[in-house]
């Protein structure tokens, strides 16, 4: 979905608050401010969510597209590597002798959005964001919205917890027209 459209799903929950007169960048501001969250909770819990490869060829040394919150494989000519570091949260770098494939598995980092931009996440994931704005803007303590992000995220690494409708393979915009999350 369109951020855009999650700041207003928040912005109408709001209502006829004292809080109407936070603007769209405001909300966008939480928006990320959450976005962060969930995806550093995403590393954490669920990874398989978030989950990028990279390979390319390297003497012990490789920079990645992006920048990383988390590396989960280092692999050299399929071999698994131990020892390896990870400089300005971009290069992955270990002892090697000769030139090598190397394989990377990593969380990428989220990133600021803005209004235009597509949050590249499913619709409950979504809905975790407008909440967190939600309390952000209502000043609560956002230690709620924090386990429900931990309880949704764990719902759906333990096979979607009996509830096989956790992740949706659309949703319905406001124009009432299905957009799919097809690639």
């Amino acid at each position: 979905m369109n951020v855009k459209y999650i700041i207003n799903r928040a912005f109408m929950q709001i209502g006829d608050t004292s809080q109407e007169q936070y603007t769209p960048y405001y909300l966008l501001e939480y928006y990320n401010e959450g976005n962060h969250l969930l995806n550093a909770l995403i590393g954490q819990y669920c990874p398989s969510l978030a989950r990028g490869t990279f390979e390319g060829k390297g003497r012990g040394r490789i920079v990645l597209p992006f920048q990383c919150i988390s590396i989960l494989n280092v692999k050299a000519d399929d071999a698994d590597v131990q020892g390896y570091q990870v400089l300005n949260l971009q290069t992955v770098v270990f002892d090697a002798d000769h030139e090598q494939k190397i394989t990377v598995d990593y969380i990428k980092t989220a990133g600021y959005k803005m209004l235009e931009d597509d949050s590249g996440l499913p619709a409950e994931l979504e809905t975790l964001l407008v909440d967190y704005i939600v309390y952000r803007v209502m000043n609560l303590d956002i230690s709620g919205i924090s386990a429900n992000m931990i309880s949704a995220l764990q719902s759906i690494n333990n096979g979607l917890g009996n509830n096989d409708s956790v992740i949706a393979e659309g949703y319905w915009n406001y124009g009432g027209k299905r957009i799919d999350y097809s690639r």
